[in-house]
């Protein structure tokens, strides 16, 4: 078993407190979660523009 529920985890209180904080989830916001976790993705396979 590995730790993918821990950051299963602080992904949903995190998304939680942002969406009590702002109220809703803008574009802005929405494109930097997608970018990050693109990025994050890609360095974990050793793929794309980071290999």
């Amino acid at each position: 078993m590995n730790d993918q529920h821990i950051v299963n985890t602080g992904a949903g209180i995190f998304g939680a407190f942002i969406t009590f904080a702002f109220g809703y989830w803008s574009e802005a916001l929405l494109m930097a979660v997608d970018i990050i976790s693109g990025v994050s993705a890609s360095i974990r396979k050793g793929s794309g523009f980071f290999r």
